[in-house]
């Protein structure tokens, strides 16, 4: 094909547009919200879990304290109380 150059793309990092905490915050709020454990941890590992094959709550603990983000917990809309 003459005349045609080939297109050259790179792979799509998050983590390299996540460089506030609070841009780091609200990736972490969305991926937490899809309730998908595969989704989570990937989005983990995007803001500095990178391969870690299995997490541990303490390594995410320190993972988002040295982010500078914390893990807030919300209700979720509609849920009635425990009695």
């Amino acid at each position: 094909m003459a005349g045609h150059s080939r297109l050259e793309t790179s792979k799509f990092r998050s983590a390299d547009y996540l460089k506030t905490p609070g841009a780091i915050a609200a990736y972490l709020t969305e991926a937490f919200e899809t309730d998908d454990a595969t989704h989570i941890h990937a989005a983990l590992e995007a803001v500095g879990l990178r391969g870690a094959s299995k997490t541990e709550f303490e390594t995410v603990r320190k993972l988002l304290n040295s982010l500078g983000v914390k893990l807030v917990a919300e209700p979720i809309q509609g849920k009635k109380k425990l009695a």
